[in-house]
């Protein structure tokens, strides 16, 4: 019975397990000391285990080690060897800290490194202590590590609930997950307090006031049990891989990936942990998106940056994430749901600060339009704080229609944290910007124009925040100024026409005003002009006129009806005014990558991609950028002086006087040791990353399918531009052209050498056979006039005959010479007939010897073959060639009287023959070279030769299945070695053996 397709393992997950066990091989190994608290012997636990692997044989190097003053565990650091610590000045002082390079200059096969989330001081090349040790697995070097539970950034907010204590170093959970081992240290409550009263833990007055604040017993019951779940969570993904690497099918059903909704509100990163969180325990994927609204634009600056932190938070914590657009949220979350196939939505929940009986709340909203998703609400932290109110009317989250409003912290239920904070439009833009708020501080972007180029507000020419707020500022008064004044107008010139216009005319003539100010000037100043068109059509036109009194009733409904039509009127036409901006900067998104594509595609020439790449990432990005590209040898070289202007970045040596055009800042100086560090490993550096975040520009490899490229180095206006994720996308994918690109060109520029050389060896060797065949009836006839000449009669005189045997040598050397070239060009153009038999290898090695006699006269001569050789089948005149040319090549460039041996054995499947001598050996690093046509060991030399031999050998070696290399010979000098592979002789007949 053949197996069934249902238990076939699936081809391409068999191969991403091999790829995957491939990288682990080559990536060190984790193991991580897991436990509740301080003081349960973690440190302890790894300094045991490495004393026991070096009591077993191997070796161990401490990097970094806090004692805390423990005399136990500073005793089990006795006799272990210490790295040296790294001392950096920092506030007038000398901090100790771990000498990162240094351990990779060591390349230890074990290191132990304490503390995992502990922060390094600034100016280390990365900000966080397990960043090092990501290095340092990658440089293939075992860590020993210790953890505590509320370090976990996912469980930073629970511990900080539980205990009261929040603490400010943190470490992703991905780094806990993907360790090798983890081994949990656990003490029982009692047993941890009894330490710390004993001063084990701290010090007297520090173990004093730890007992009374987190060291508290039911803390430490609530740390004990999180720690224990938080290994079981990790025991339950080692056997779901040891199920996957087995091929155990139908044991582990994954989970449905959830979608976190998020929005402005205070309690993101409550929100955005405990999604972390509850997909870790589901194992699976999550999502988190923020739905940017008209209405949602118009938040305040420190809101915003509240926004981009929370989205960075997500983002540290695993999630894929997302800026929407849209008037509707629940309309847009949920279409994004459905193209992403999450059927788990998680929201925070509610808290309205006054009913607002018109809005539909969020969960009841999504559970109209989704009646299949399920839906999730997370509570509220008890220790959250109640949001200040905005006394801005703009920056009201209940303006957005259908929105998640009514709650104290804004959109979609108060408690939700944000996966974003760009503006949704300028997000979407052409060029991947961000509305003014996100870049700038700046507020609303529907109420400001955004940037032809940038998609940002007030600040496009690069000034300050509060520059960029005090002019959209002033474009909003201006808006609700030119809002009033047009209904004021529009009274005072429609009361003279009263006698001629119906009032009914009138009212839509204040309509039409109210349609044009939502057109121009956004939702806000419509919503002023609806209120003063009224106010104004009552006091001009409504009997009695010049009076705000109203004596028929019928009027009040007019009002009523007027302000209804104007509100609803103003709504629509701001929501169309916003969707058709983000349509239109969309298309400009689209048209710029596709006018990017288009010209990098017509790109012939490195230089040509490095002016477009970087003229488009300026012009796009409102950022200086350039381009670091690699030599031969790899390293990054500095962009040439040709491309320097105000608008790039300047060179490393350059200084910094170069300034901005339009802001007079200096400029960053380039740094190339970042540059490169990013371009090794293929890794983002510097803004916004997780390696040398300090650094002003931001350092993008340039990887294409084959290898990196190069290095996009970008210095934007606002450092906050890298957190957001639009921004980082269409980044992504520029470098992504402009690599593939520079990879296209790379193999047109290898494509069109190697036609060249092509063509080029095919004109030569066609010249080499002409003239080689040419040349070979003359000198042979040569040859045999010299021969001649020795013996004529009468004989010749000794200075004659010296002559003669001169002018035979010499005309025998040319007819060798050619005779290699005309061999040569026939190799190569597949004339050369094989003539393959099986025969010993004694007789070519005689024959060998008798043909390049004359070349070892004065040569100390020795054959050393393995006794009872096989049988091998070769072409015996090709194969003494190959033995003549390499004893001949021994003898011209050794000195007379050296020792010249040839030895056969036998290796496996191969025999070797190597032909080697004691003279002086080859030329170091030219071995291979040595192997090419027209390559002499010697590069100017009086030896006759043109450099055929080798190359003639090499050809007709491969061409018998065979390979030959040059190296340092038993003898001391140059040896070269080839091989042919021994195959099966046929069998011979049985002799008769007669009496």
């Amino acid at each position: 019975m053949f197996p069934t397709d249902s238990i076939r393992p699936d081809p391409d997950a068999l191969l991403a397990q091999v790829q995957a066990q491939e990288r682990r091989a080559a990536r060190g190994r984790l193991r991580i000391y897991f436990g509740a608290s301080a003081g349960v012997g973690k440190t302890y636990a790894m300094l045991a285990a490495a004393r026991k692997l070096q009591a077993d044989g191997q070796p161990v190097l401490v990097g970094v080690v806090e004692t805390h003053g423990r005399a136990d565990t500073a005793a089990m650091l006795a006799g272990l060897p210490l790295l040296p610590p790294r001392q950096v000045a920092y506030r007038g002082k000398q901090l100790a800290e771990f000498d990162l390079d240094g351990a990779l200059a060591a390349q230890p096969p074990l290191i132990l490194m304490d503390e995992l989330a502990h922060s390094n001081a600034p100016g280390s090349r990365h900000p966080k202590r397990w960043q090092d040790i990501e290095e340092l697995l990658d440089a293939g070097i075992d860590v020993l590590t210790t953890v505590n539970v509320q370090h976990l950034e996912s469980l930073n907010d629970v511990v900080g609930g539980i205990t009261g204590v929040r603490v400010g170093e943190t470490v992703p959970d991905t780094v806990f997950d993907q360790a090798d081992e983890v081994v949990l240290v656990d003490v029982p409550a009692d047993e941890l307090l009894a330490r710390l009263q004993s001063g084990k833990v701290y010090q007297a007055a520090q173990a004093e006031r730890a007992s009374k604040n987190f060291f508290r017993k039911g803390n430490l019951i609530a740390l004990r049990e999180l720690a224990l779940r938080r290994t079981a969570d990790r025991i339950e993904d080692d056997v779901r891989a040891y199920r996957v690497e087995k091929s155990i099918a139908d044991i582990w059903k994954t989970g449905a990936a959830l979608l976190a909704c998020v929005g402005p509100g205070p309690g993101g990163e409550h929100t955005v942990r405990s999604t972390a969180r509850l997909a870790g325990q589901l194992g699976t994927g999550w999502h988190a998106v923020y739905v940017e609204t008209p209405a949602l634009q118009r938040l305040p600056a420190a809101q915003r940056e509240q926004i981009l932190k929370t989205l960075k938070l997500a983002e540290d914590l695993g999630a894929t994430t997302a800026v929407l657009s849209g008037a509707d949220l629940a309309a847009a979350a949920l279409d994004y749901a459905r193209s992403h196939n999450l059927s788990k939505l998680v929201l925070g929940r509610m808290q309205r600060s006054w009913p607002w009986p018109w809005r539909t709340a969020p969960l009841k909203r999504l559970a109209q339009l989704a009646p299949d998703l399920d839906l999730i609400e997370i509570g509220v932290p008890r220790n959250q704080p109640a949001p200040a109110r905005s006394s801005h009317a703009d920056a009201d989250p209940y303006d957005a229609p259908g929105g998640w409003g009514g709650d104290a912290g804004g959109g979609w239920g108060g408690n939700v944290g944000s996966a974003s904070g760009g503006n949704a439009a300028s997000a979407d833009s052409a060029n991947g910007g961000t509305a003014g708020a996100a870049m700038n501080g700046g507020a609303a972007a529907s109420d400001g124009a955004v940037g032809a180029a940038g998609g940002m507000t007030g600040n496009a020419a690069g000034q300050g925040d509060d520059a960029a707020a005090g002019a959209l500022q002033r474009r909003r008064v201006i808006g609700y100024g030119v809002a009033a004044a047009a209904s004021v107008a529009t009274a005072l010139i429609t009361t003279p026409l009263l006698a001629w216009l119906d009032l009914a005319n009138i009212a839509m003539l204040f309509l039409l005003v109210v349609v044009l100010v939502a057109v121009r000037f956004g939702r806000g100043p419509s919503v002023l002009a609806t209120c003063v068109s009224v106010a104004c059509f009552d006091f001009f036109f409504v009997p009695p006129r010049f009076t705000l009194a109203v004596t028929d009733f019928q009027y009040l409904i007019t009002f009523i009806v007027m302000l209804a039509v104007g509100l609803i009127t103003g709504h629509l036409t701001a929501d169309l005014r916003f969707q058709a901006r983000v349509a239109a900067q969309r298309e400009r998104r689209a048209r710029a990558l596709y006018e990017f594509a288009r010209e990098l595609s017509g790109a012939l020439q490195t230089e040509q991609i490095y002016d477009t790449t970087r003229r488009v990432i300026q012009q796009a990005f409102r950022a200086r950028a350039t381009l670091l590209l690699p030599d031969d040898a790899g390293r990054l070289q500095l962009p040439p002086p040709e491309h320097a202007n105000p608008a790039a970045l300047p060179d490393a040596g350059a200084g910094s006087s170069h300034r901005h055009g339009h802001s007079g800042a200096h400029l960053s100086v380039l740094d190339t040791g970042i540059a490169q560090w990013a371009y090794d490993r293929a890794e983002p550096a510097g803004l916004g990353t997780d390696t040398l975040p300090a650094s002003r520009i931001f350092y993008l490899p340039l990887v294409a399918p084959m290898r990196t490229r190069g290095v996009l180095a970008i210095e934007p206006q606002q450092r906050r531009w890298m957190l957001i994720p639009e921004q980082r996308q269409q980044l992504d994918t520029f470098a992504a052209l402009a690599a593939i690109a520079l990879e296209r060109v790379h193999y047109i520029e290898v494509a069109q050498g190697a036609l060249v050389s092509m063509e080029t060896e095919r004109l030569r060797n066609s010249l080499l056979a002409a003239l080689s065949h040419d040349l070979r009836t003359p000198l042979t006839s040569l040859v045999g006039l010299s021969e001649a000449l020795t013996g004529s009669r009468p004989a010749l005189s000794d200075a004659q005959q010296d002559t003669a045997r001169a002018l035979h040598d010499e005309a025998l050397r040319m007819s060798t010479m050619v005779a290699n070239l005309l061999d040569m060009a026939r190799i190569q153009s597949g004339e050369v007939h094989f003539n393959l038999q099986w025969q010993p290898l004694e007789e070519v090695v005689g024959s060998a010897l008798r043909a390049a006699g004359s070349a070892l006269k004065g040569h100390q001569v020795s054959t050393r073959l393995a006794p009872a050789l096989p049988l091998l089948r070769y072409d015996a005149v090709l194969i003494e060639r190959v033995l003549v040319n390499l004893l001949e090549n021994a003898a011209k460039y050794t000195p007379p009287g050296a020792h010249i041996e040839i030895a056969a054995a036998l290796h496996g499947a191969w025999l070797d023959v190597t032909v080697h001598d004691d003279g002086p050996g080859l030329p170091a690093g030219r071995e291979e070279a040595l192997f090419e046509k027209f390559t002499r060991g010697e590069r100017e030399s009086a030896k006759p030769g043109v450099g055929l031999g080798l190359a003639i050998c090499r050809a007709i070696v491969e061409a018998h299945g065979g390979r030959i290399s040059a190296g340092r010979g038993a003898l001391g000098g140059a040896a070269f070695t080839f091989t042919l592979p021994l195959g099966t002789p046929p069998a011979m007949p049985d002799e008769e053996v007669h009496d």
